[in-house]
C-alpha cells in the first residue's frame, strides 16, 4: 500500500481556487489502486473565507482511502510537519508553488522519500506577470537553495514541462501527467445546428483569455 500525503492550500468544500481543487478531488475520488491518501489543507477558502460545517485540526474521512485535515490558525505548518512524521508517507505531493505553509516550508523542512511539486500552471508567462516580484523572489530562492535537485516536478503537458526546465534547469526531473478526469455518465448526442452557442464556466482571470474569445 503506497501512502501519499497531499499538501494543498484549499480543498473541498472550498471551490474558489478553481482547477487545482477539482483536480485533486478527481484524483482521490477515482484512483484507489493500493493508495492511501492524506490531504492537508486550510480551514478556509480563497481569500481566507471561512469554510462551513467542517471539523478542524483532526483527520476526518473523505472516502474509504482518503482522510482530510482542515488546519486552523498560525500553527498550520507545525501540524503539517507533525502529521507527516506520524503518517510516514512514501510521497509528499505539493500542489502549487508559492504558499509558505503548504508549498515552501514543506519543501525545505519535511523529509519524505519522494517529493513531487505540481506547478499547476504557475510557471506560465501570463501567470508570472501577476504579482511578479513575489514570484521572482521565490524562484530565485528556490534555485539558490538547490531544492529542484532533490525533488521531482509534475507538469500537465509538454509545454509545462518546458517551463519547468526553463526555470529550474534542463536536467530537472519532470513527470508529465494530465489532470485526472472526472467520470461522467454518457451524454445524449445533440443535433447539429448552424450556429454554436457556448457557455464557459471559469474563474475570471487574464489566464482564461475570455477577452479574445
Amino acid at each position: 500500500l503506497r501512502k501519499v500525503f497531499i499538501s494543498i492550500p484549499w480543498f473541498y468544500p472550498a471551490y474558489r481556487a478553481g482547477g487545482p481543487v477539482q483536480s485533486v478531488a478527481n484524483l482521490v475520488n477515482e484512483y484507489s489502486a493500493d493508495v492511501e491518501f492524506r490531504i492537508f489543507c486550510a480551514d478556509t477558502d480563497l481569500n481566507n473565507i471561512p469554510l462551513d460545517d467542517i471539523v478542524k485540526d483532526q483527520w476526518v474521512n473523505y472516502n474509504a482511502y482518503t482522510k482530510i485535515w482542515y488546519a486552523s490558525g498560525s500553527g498550520r505548518f507545525s501540524s503539517l510537519k507533525e502529521q507527516i512524521n506520524i503518517f510516514k508517507p512514501d510521497v509528499l505531493y505539493l500542489i502549487g508553488m508559492y504558499s509558505p505553509v503548504f508549498n515552501i516550508l514543506p519543501l525545505l523542512f519535511c523529509k519524505v522519500p519522494g517529493t513531487i511539486l505540481s506547478v499547476r500552471g504557475m510557471l506560465h508567462p501570463g501567470a508570472l506577470q501577476q504579482k511578479s516580484l513575489k514570484k521572482k523572489c521565490f524562484l530565485a530562492l528556490f534555485k539558490i537553495l538547490g531544492v529542484s535537485k532533490r525533488i521531482a516536478f509534475h507538469a500537465t503537458d509538454q509545454t509545462e514541462e518546458n517551463y519547468v526546465r526553463q526555470h529550474f534547469g534542463k536536467n530537472s526531473k519532470v513527470f508529465i501527467a494530465g489532470n485526472y478526469p472526472r467520470k461522467f455518465r454518457p451524454l445524449p448526442v445533440l443535433t447539429k445546428k448552424d450556429q454554436l452557442s457556448v457557455i464557459s464556466i471559469a474563474l475570471i482571470s487574464p489566464m482564461k483569455n475570455h477577452l479574445l474569445v
